[in-house]
């Protein structure tokens, strides 16, 4: 209660001295009695400072002039209280009190306040003059940031003009180049020229002269066989004994052999010939497309689309490989062109098909289907869609090349080919995000494309069948068929070519066709109407009779492989697999 007795003391003490107008100095000496009697700390005000205090909290500093108390209070006694130091007169150990002031006396706000005040105004004012400076070094932050971004974006570019005419100067150094090797090898592996009759030109093929050496080689290794046939004839005649019947029986038996060997080294010489026609004839026709095209001059498109060079022409669309500026990565852009001559309605039916063929590959992620990245207008009669550029040949392409493949590898394209069906034919996703099933109806060793790792990606989608949603309880998801004679009909299965009532057809098209194409990479042919025209096999029904697949002797297939075969070429599509079927299969599961 004594400390606390105190305490109110000295605050009514210094709020009395301020109200005086005293200094700090003289505040602290008037309250010097009252604070050496407690164990408090001295009371602080604002404007005044404390006096020096030890650690305990009691001053340490006597103020001038104090007197302490004498005698022994009784225990228990309340602590006698001092008058306060202010009212004391002279001589009571304080000096004389202080003259008074006028400011003591009610008045309006002290001068000290008045200068608070305006001190609070001028740092209000610097406050308001700092916000204003950092306001405006702010703004210059922001144009100087402004001025590096602009200067940023004009070196890029000029960086990317300088890639751009790079780039298209290489392209052009590349088809000038190729030209001249197209020109250099059609002396030896020959050329396309016009044959001209009755009925309109068309193109023909003549051999170069290595074509005509080999033939001469052919020609010659035939006489030979032809007098060694003589040979033999003869020495049967004579019926020499000894060592001449001997010596010419040996003699005849090692020109035959030699014979022999001469006649393989020219089957392989024609084989290797074979192939390098090919790519001759591929790479001259496409020079010949490549230099009739209105993109020949390789412009930039959709402002980031360099054309390089041309891929493919197929009847009303090419294919040009393109770097993306954007992206920096190498694209495939897919033109589509409205012939002029076709009426209003057939450029609507035109486009409503390319249309549908984007809609269907824009929503498909997956790692074995080509993924289209764009899609742009380029003139009125022209549209074109970007997809990923697949570097290696198509698998037609390496069948042309190779005949047919090893086993081990037929199986792995095989494996890539059915990851992808796999995610066709299973609809994903919910709600507006839901992507339906789809039947692709086309699929063939054409739309097989490798990239540069090698591996397969399923691309062409213009003939593909989206499947509505339905139960799966009454088997696989069907779509009613509607575009009878569309398609490449060695690789489509009897369904699709009825032609009586209403034909259903799912993803077991899809599954005949892998049979197919695996039958062709094992065998180098294909299973039904090999060799044969697409007229010819509508003509003669050979898919609707096609109920059984025969395996050639040679070369060598496992019995797996052959049954696998056999389950995609089932004629009926009841006893046909799906896809998640087949996933289940013996041959696929196995590890050997």
């Amino acid at each position: 209660m004594a400390s606390t007795a105190a305490a109110q003391q000295r605050k009514a003490v210094l709020l009395e001295a301020r109200m005086r107008g005293l200094t700090g100095s003289e505040a602290s000496s008037a309250f010097a009695p009252a604070a050496a009697t407690s164990l408090d700390p001295p009371v602080t005000e604002v404007g005044f400072r404390s006096p020096a205090t030890s650690r305990e909290g009691v001053s340490t500093k006597p103020a001038s002039g104090s007197s302490s108390m004498t005698g022994v209070l009784p225990p228990g006694a309340p602590a006698p209280r001092e008058p306060s130091p202010l009212k004391r007169k002279a001589g009571d150990g304080m000096g004389p009190p202080p003259a008074r002031r006028k400011s003591a006396q009610p008045r309006k706000l002290p001068t000290s306040k008045r200068a608070s005040s305006d001190g609070g105004d001028e740092r209000l004012s610097k406050a308001e003059a700092k916000a204003s400076g950092l306001s405006q070094e702010l703004e210059r932050v922001r144009e100087a940031a402004s001025k590096e971004g602009e200067a940023t974006r004009q070196k890029l570019q000029l960086t990317r003009d300088a890639l751009e005419h790079a780039l298209r100067a290489t392209a052009e150094a590349d088809a000038r180049k190729a030209r001249r090797d197209v020109a250099d090898a059609a002396f030896e592996l020959g050329r396309a020229t016009y044959v001209a009759g009755s009925l309109g030109g068309r193109d023909a093929w003549e051999d170069g002269d290595a074509a005509r050496r080999l033939k001469d080689r052919e020609e010659e290794l035939r006489r030979r066989r032809e007098d060694e046939t003589k040979v033999k004839r003869s020495i049967r005649e004579s019926k020499k004994k000894g060592l001449d019947g001997a010596t010419a029986d040996e003699a005849a038996k090692y020109r035959a052999r030699k014979l022999k060997k001469d006649e393989e080294l020219l089957a392989g010489e024609k084989a290797r010939l074979h192939q390098r026609k090919l790519t001759h004839a591929r790479e001259w026709q496409r020079v010949r497309c490549e230099d009739a095209s209105v993109f020949k001059h390789r412009p930039t498109l959709h402002g980031k689309y360099l054309l390089q060079r041309l891929l493919g022409k197929g009847g009303f669309s090419e294919v040009w490989l393109s770097y993306d500026l954007d992206a920096c990565r190498h694209v495939a852009v897919k033109f589509h062109t409205l012939d002029s001559s076709w009426g209003d309605e057939k450029k609507r039916a035109y486009v409503r098909h390319a249309a549908r063929e984007y809609s269907i590959q824009r929503d498909l992620q997956h790692d074995r289907i080509v993924r289209l990245h764009d899609v742009f207008e380029v003139d009125a009669d022209t549209f074109a869609t970007v997809l990923e550029y697949c570097s290696g040949d198509d698998l037609d392409l390496l069948l042309r090349e190779r005949g047919r493949l090893k086993e081990n590898d037929a199986k792995a394209i095989l494996l890539q080919i059915l990851s992808g069906l796999k995610y066709l034919h299973a609809p994903t996703g919910t709600g507006n995000d839901r992507r339906r099933a789809i039947i692709h109806y086309d699929l063939k060793p054409g739309n097989i494309l490798f990239d540069q790792r090698g591996d397969a990606k399923i691309t062409d989608f213009g003939l593909s069948k989206i499947v509505p949603d339905g139960s799966m309880s009454q088997g696989p998801l069907s779509v009613e068929l509607t575009s009878q004679g569309a398609g490449t009909y060695w690789y489509l299965p009897p369904e699709c070519f009825q032609t009586h009532g209403s034909v259903t057809v799912s993803g077991k098209v899809d599954v005949w066709s892998v049979g197919v194409i695996f039958y062709q990479m094992l065998y180098g042919k294909k299973p039904f109407g090999d060799g044969v025209t697409q007229q010819a096999i509508l003509r003669d029904r050979t898919m609707l009779r096609a109920t059984s697949v025969d395996f050639p002797a040679t070369p060598k297939i496992s019995d797996a492989a052959k049954d696998f075969c056999r389950k995609c070429l089932a004629h009926s599509s009841l006893e046909r697999p799906t896809v998640a079927e087949l996933e289940q299969h013996a041959y696929l599961t196995s590890t050997k």
